[in-house]
């Protein structure tokens, strides 16, 4: 039997998982903190982000300065890697620092399931969160 003082509470974990674009990451690591500010010290949130798109996940919240880490809110970055694609340099996992020509790769990186689900997989086993969401 375990009584109500020793009774150890679990942070509600969430990730979310933008696409490859900075329009997407921005606004999805604003919900992040927003979520993780609502019920701070219960709820924790992870972006969950290639490698190259760590940096505009780490520029978002360093934009809300010193506040974003008081009151216990807790907001992660998580990554994982962006699949080789022929025609894309390595580190080129973001539509704004691709030539418009080449966007497409992006685009049909990110749907392709063969080529994104292990990674994404994989990170989310990883993080065993309580809910998960992707644009």
């Amino acid at each position: 039997m375990t009584s109500t003082g020793s009774k150890q509470s679990k942070k509600l974990h969430i990730v979310l998982m933008p696409s490859f674009a900075t329009s997407h990451i921005g606004p999805f690591t604003d919900f992040a903190f927003h979520l993780a500010a609502a019920r701070p010290g219960v709820v924790e949130a992870t972006v969950a982000v290639t490698h190259a798109n760590a940096s505009v996940v780490r520029s978002a919240l360093a934009r809300r300065g010193p506040r974003s880490c008081a009151n216990d809110v807790s907001v992660e970055v998580a990554t994982y890697a962006f699949p080789v694609v022929d025609g894309l340099p390595p580190g080129v996992e973001n539509l704004s620092t691709v030539a418009p020509a080449d966007a497409w790769l992006i685009d049909a990186t990110a749907t392709n399931e063969k080529l994104m689900r292990p990674g994404q997989e994989s990170l989310i086993r990883e993080l065993a969160p309580d809910a998960c969401r992707s644009s």
